[in-house]
């Protein structure tokens, strides 16, 4: 009888020791999951900040002929940069959304 219980209880010490590894190998997955959307929100953000400014930079130099520079003016606002990088990052936030609901699953 004692060697019955030394085998159920290794069998159980066994199990518990192997769910409690995937349970913290899924959860290790699921925050690098988060880390990595996290970080692409981000990085989409910057980029968008990054595009915008150089563009309106472009315009404000003295590079480009002024009435070409006039015209661009009018289609590129000085609010440009802001809104581009908000509407931008809403987008990366649905399609993050999507990405969880359709792949990630967390």
């Amino acid at each position: 009888m004692p060697l019955f219980a030394t085998l159920v209880s290794g069998a159980i010490n066994g199990l518990i020791s192997f769910y409690s590894l995937v349970l913290g190998y899924q959860q290790a997955i699921a925050w690098a999951r988060r880390t990595f959307i996290v970080l692409l929100m981000v990085a989409f953000f910057a980029a968008v900040k990054v595009c915008v400014g150089s563009l309106l930079g472009m315009v404000a130099s003295s590079a480009i002929p002024s009435g070409f520079a006039m015209g661009l003016g009018m289609f590129i606002p000085s609010n440009a940069g802001p809104v581009l990088a908000c509407l931008g990052s809403v987008w990366l936030a649905c399609v993050t959304y999507r990405l969880k609901l359709d792949g990630l699953k967390w």
